[in-house]
């Protein structure tokens, strides 16, 4: 068979299933991405952010749910809702800076450019339509072509990149340790005072049942034994 024969089967076995499938398996690392940080996954985490801030938000939303609940005033209830709305909007901020053109186009270029040989890298899969991970040739590969990108910029345009790159990364990362922080506090505070209320309505339970016997019998010695077993802290409360 001659290489012009050879070459007509290739192009033939290319355009079949398992083809397209090998073909797009070959070129993963013509776009690649950080594993840790790449604008779909940026994006994806602001997404969900944004969504428990405005959920917090909801709950908050009813001051005498949120002072009964959490057994704080009205002064604490609102610095909560505004630090959970302000971090929704910074949110709301950097998706809208990812979603610009110039940083779409340029953000992992530059990120697997400068950085692709310390983290873990990550190709797109043209045939099944999602990300995977590339081996190390295929890495070094993968920082090579998105390096090459990245040298077509101007000086200017480089500096430019890297500004709003850099910027990008240590705001995302300002905003996830924000929300960590500020959901871990609520929700100490929330399960702490959730969990006296629980303890009122057990008791409230207890007492109507041994009212309803007159205080004697099985009822009264339940209610006596919950109350004498409960600690300090919940009367200190």
């Amino acid at each position: 068979m001659s290489d012009r024969q050879n070459e007509q089967a290739l192009k033939r076995w290319y355009a079949t299933e398992n083809g397209r499938a090998y073909k797009a398996k070959q070129m993963r690392y013509k776009k690649a991405a950080m594993q840790i940080y790449n604008i779909e996954q940026i994006t994806d985490e602001l997404y969900n952010i944004s969504n428990e801030c405005d959920e917090i938000r909801y709950f908050m939303s009813d001051d005498e749910t949120l002072t009964s609940a959490l057994n704080v005033d009205d002064e604490e209830a609102y610095e909560f809702r505004m630090l959970f709305m302000d971090l929704s909007a910074k949110c709301e901020k950097l998706d809208g800076i990812l979603r610009e053109e110039y940083v779409s186009e340029h953000f992992d270029d530059f990120l697997v450019g400068m950085l692709g040989n310390r983290f873990n890298t990550i190709g797109y899969d043209g045939y099944e339509e999602d990300y995977y991970n590339l081996t190390r040739y295929e890495s070094e590969l993968a920082q090579s072509e998105s390096g090459k990108r990245a040298l077509r910029l101007t000086k200017e345009q480089l500096l430019s990149t890297c500004g709003h790159c850099l910027g990008i990364v240590i705001s995302f990362l300002d905003v996830r340790h924000s929300f960590d922080y500020l959901k871990a506090s609520f929700d100490i505070l929330k399960e702490n005072n959730t969990s006296i209320l629980k303890v009122i309505k057990d008791i409230e339970a207890l007492y109507e049942k041994a009212v309803d016997d007159g205080f004697y019998g099985e009822n009264k010695k339940l209610f006596n034994a919950y109350i004498e077993g409960l600690p300090d802290e919940v009367w200190l409360s």
